[in-house]
């Protein structure tokens, strides 16, 4: 096995015997090699390249919903929100430990980068939901209540499918109370060719999922 087994000796751990060897029963039946190959090829990866998203603005902001599925189909990159715990130090018989005081959602912040068709769509809803928030000419700010929306992100298998997870039921992570809060520089260049992307900043107050249910905090 060469490489892939001192790898797995050291992933694994092991003592070492008077031979110079490690003997982990890393290969051979029932190995855990053989465990780890199964596991593989029973349950499959999942790949970052593979998921979809569903953006709704709000409908008064004068985004074309239509368009909103062209856009989704072009996010190149986005990130799945994450949780943090809150802690705090306790003394307990002369110890300290660690007592969970609140749940916070991290960052409350998740970008997305898309690819940018000729129609300039992707960009141009953006553009136009940030508008709806403040009034570039007059800087009127609008109510939240009106100017939030609600993005939707499902990883996606290799069949081309939603994941599922252990209960059969589709992987999900939602963004409650939505609006784009930036869009980044977007260089233009004539000394290289490529798809242009434009890449826009979402704020959120909170994120559920079908594990996660944070939809009401």
């Amino acid at each position: 096995m060469g490489i892939l087994d001192d790898f797995l000796n050291g992933f694994f751990g092991g003592s070492g015997g008077n031979s110079g060897t490690v003997d982990t029963g890393i290969t051979g039946k029932g190995s855990a090699l053989d465990s780890f190959i199964s596991a593989v090829r029973t349950k499959d990866f999942q790949r970052t390249e593979r998921f979809r998203v569903v953006i709704s603005p709000p409908p008064a902001s004068g985004v074309d919903l239509n368009a909103t599925k062209d856009v989704a189909l072009m996010v190149e990159e986005c990130n799945i929100p994450g949780l943090i715990l809150q802690n705090r130090a306790v003394k307990y018989n002369n110890r300290t430990q660690y007592q969970p005081t609140a749940l916070d959602f991290l960052g409350q912040e998740a970008t997305f980068v898309f690819y940018l068709q000729s129609d300039w769509t992707q960009r141009n809803m953006i553009e136009t939901w940030i508008n709806y928030c403040v009034d570039p000419k007059t800087r009127e700010v609008g109510y939240k209540d009106d100017i939030i929306g609600e993005i939707k992100i499902y990883p996606v298998n290799r069949k081309g499918e939603d994941a599922k997870n252990p209960n059969n039921q589709s992987i999900y992570y939602t963004l409650h109370r939505a609006f784009p809060r930036s869009i980044s520089v977007m260089p233009m260049s004539q000394g290289t060719s490529g798809v242009a992307r434009t890449t826009a900043t979402f704020t959120f107050d909170s994120w559920s999922s079908d594990v996660i249910d944070g939809s009401k905090k």
